[in-house]
């Protein structure tokens, strides 16, 4: 269990330090503090719904905590240019360079794998 709150406590550090930075408005940077609150939304419903322990909640945490900074490590340029381009020209409605959308997507997917295979050996 100790392990799970060292692994919890890494994970928000990790999210906070490579998202952060990354982020080119201080509302975005305000906005990308609360990663770790809306985890912790997640986690909590997922316990309610799966009736998990405290460790399975933890490693849900871990995981939704960690997608962002997979999903964005290497990626500072193309977010603000993202962010300029939005500013400049209004281009509210445009998508993410697809570099981004498949660094994102393979994020997410990973960490829900990691996440299922954790709590489902957890169970066996």
């Amino acid at each position: 269990m100790t392990t799970w709150w060292l692994v919890a406590y890494a994970a928000t550090a990790v999210c906070l330090a490579v998202c952060v930075p990354i982020m080119p408005t201080p509302y975005a940077k305000k906005c990308m503090t609360l990663v770790p609150a809306a985890a912790v939304f997640i986690a909590l419903a997922m316990r309610m719904r799966t009736h998990l322990d405290m460790a399975g909640m933890l490693c849900v945490y871990s995981s939704t905590v960690l997608i962002a900074p997979l999903g964005m490590a290497g990626r500072r340029k193309e977010v603000h240019k993202m962010a300029s381009d939005a500013r400049l020209f209004g281009k509210k409605d445009e998508l993410a360079p697809k570099g981004l959308h498949v660094q994102m997507c393979t994020a997410l997917v990973a960490m829900m794998a990691v996440w299922t295979w954790f709590i489902w050996a957890g169970r066996a």
